[in-house]
């Protein structure tokens, strides 16, 4: 069997020799008494397939490569059949069976599958070969590696074995710690029933003994038999290295066993009347009783692992999207959850969505929240059959389980299910279309230059003077202090930024002051506060066009672009059209908004 393996790359080299396989890397430091157990690997002549669709030098220098280290190579024409000679190549293992296709633009190396050093060695030979076309001489750019095998010795507190693995002791040691205390246990009733079916006990009990010393004997012999068979369990851990600081757990494992399982015993005695045949029924039981437990707790524990994997799942779902820094980012697939209508103030899911939510459908408004995403499927306006992703197979439920997800909102244009499209299963089509913006990504990604800030020089000498600039003997503790001083003076000698405000005059402010005065003023009439609306309205035009025509003339006499300029005003502007009063009622007059203001 060949698997292909296409080189449209740059591969890293894998390295390995065909012939040998050492490693000159560092080992780990061995403790005393221990020692590598080193494996030396040969294998049998390589038989290599060359097939060169169009002559390449990369092909010359990969076939001579190949006998470099001894392989049988066969160079095929460009009509003969690849599969064909595949085909007669004798069925040995581990004998690798390379082979190549070379192509203008790609090249195709095949390797057998079951010869594990078959991957490898061909693309050793490969990079080899191209490394040499890139490379000036005739010997220059040959990698010449190998590879170092070893086991690491087994401790004796290893649970690892060579040929035990762990996963098959956890899977067995429940069943067979029950299967040995079970049959440890029930044979406490044989002695109860053959003392009863004998009327042995009942002669004890006519000579005078209690009811209570006859149990109490029975249980203290039980718990020395029981206690004995522990005890050599619990030896047999201690000195082959096993379950070391879980001992007191082991312990407290017998002690609940003995004690839930010997009263149970003593019940039943009275019910058989054969001791051979109460022992056997209750191994089986015990054994029942034990297995049906474990089915349970495993069958609830169930629902736990399913809810633990798939919170693992959105956390690195969660990762992957925080770690990615593309500016668009989609996610599309199968959730297998509900998530309806957007509830409460949900503003990142529509109020278009299908059907209830479900808890998966939480999980995914949660992942929705963190990852910073939009979901596509609610926000565009559709039918319930052009929502609706999947159809059970009687037909009668229909729900919407798929979803594109993604980072930018507006990028969306519409996402809806095609109809028309069968996919031959129980699933439709979810489409979306998309539009990239690579304008709204600048106006995105830009950040707007810092402010300037401007220092007076006078008040900050002044602040530098007053504080103490001695240097500690911590220096992480000396820059914190030097950054907080250099900023407390920064502060107090900054002074306040310039703003637009200088499109308004002195005077203007002025009035802008005294009409606040007059509206605070209970006593001013309706035809002063009128009076000052206009002024200000008068004084606000003057003041606007007047700043509009210095920076025409700025422009003009800078020979900047008045283009420019003119969508620069026009930003300056932002017309208010409506305004809510102390009622919130919202009024659209300009002499209304004016009075509230």
């Amino acid at each position: 069997m060949f698997i292909r393996g296409n080189a449209n790359v740059d591969p890293m080299p894998v390295n390995a020799n065909q012939r040998g396989l050492t490693s000159d890397a560092a080992l780990p430091t061995l403790r005393e008494g221990q020692s590598w157990l080193t494996l030396s690997v040969r294998f049998r002549a390589v038989h290599v397939i060359i097939s060169t669709l169009l002559d390449r030098d990369l092909a010359l220098l990969f076939e001579d490569a190949n006998h470099q280290i001894l392989a049988q190579v066969t160079q095929l024409d460009v009509n003969d059949n690849l599969t064909e000679w595949i085909e007669r190549l004798p069925k040995q293992l581990p004998a690798p069976g390379l082979g190549a296709v070379f192509e203008e633009s790609w090249t195709e190396v095949l390797f057998n599958s079951r010869a594990y050093h078959s991957l490898p060695s061909s693309l050793n030979l490969l990079d080899n070969a191209r490394l040499r076309s890139e490379s000036p001489g005739v010997n220059s750019g040959v990698i010449r590696t190998s590879l170092h095998a070893y086991t690491p010795p087994v401790t004796a507190a290893s649970s690892s074995s060579r040929y035990v693995t762990s996963g098959i002791v956890d899977t067995l040691l429940g069943p067979v710690i029950v299967l040995a205390l079970a049959l440890l246990t029930s044979t406490f009733v044989m002695f109860l029933v053959e003392e009863r079916v004998s009327k042995f006990g009942h002669q004890q009990a006519l000579t005078g003994i209690s009811p209570m010393t006859f149990w109490g004997a029975s249980f203290f012999y039980d718990f020395l038999l029981y206690s004995f068979a522990c005890a050599c369990f619990l030896a047999i851990f201690f000195f082959s290295g096993w379950m070391h600081g879980y001992l007191h757990f082991i312990v407290l494992l017998f002690a609940l066993y003995f004690w839930s399982c010997v009263p149970f015993v003593y019940a039943v005695s009275f019910m058989f009347s054969s001791p051979s045949k109460a022992n056997v029924l209750l191994i089986i039981w015990q054994l029942v009783a034990a297995f049906a437990a474990m089915l349970v707790v495993f069958l609830l524990g169930i629902p736990g692992m399913i809810d633990t994997s798939l919170l693992e799942f959105i956390r690195r779902l969660e990762d992957v999207i925080h770690n990615e820094k593309s500016f668009y980012k989609f996610v599309v697939g199968d959730f297998n959850a509900k998530l309806g209508k957007a509830e409460g103030d949900e503003y990142r899911i529509g109020k278009f969505g299908l059907g209830d939510r479900n808890e998966n459908g939480s999980r995914l408004a949660g992942l929705l929240s963190s990852a910073r995403l939009f979901h596509g499927n609610s926000i565009f306006i559709k039918k319930d059959y052009r929502r609706w992703t999947w159809e059970s197979p009687n037909g009668t439920t229909r729900t919407e389980i798929d979803y594109i997800l993604t980072n930018r909102r507006w990028c969306l244009f519409d996402v809806s299910v095609v109809p028309s499209f069968c996919c031959g299963s129980d699933r439709r089509l979810l489409r979306a279309k998309i539009r990239f913006s690579r304008k709204m990504e600048k106006n995105i990604c830009h950040r707007g230059g810092r402010k300037e800030v401007v220092y007076d020089d006078t008040i900050l000498a002044e602040s530098l003077s007053e504080h103490n600039w001695d240097i500690a003997e911590d220096p992480t503790e000396d820059y914190k202090v030097l950054l907080e001083k250099l900023r407390v003076c920064a502060d107090r000698a900054s002074k306040p930024g310039t703003t637009n405000l200088e499109r308004i005059s002195k005077a203007t402010k002025e009035l802008l002051v005294k009409r606040r005065a007059l509206r605070l003023d209970p006593h001013a009439s309706r035809i002063e506060q009128l009076t000052a609306n206009a002024s200000c309205r008068r004084a606000l035009h003057e003041d606007l066009q007047k700043f509009r025509r210095n920076k025409i003339m700025k422009a003009v006499e800078g020979k900047r672009s008045l283009k420019m300029c003119r969508r620069d005003l026009r930003e300056y502007s932002v017309p208010m059209t409506a305004l809510k009063n102390e009622d919130e009622i919202v009024t659209f007059s300009h002499r209304e908004m004016e009075c509230m203001v």
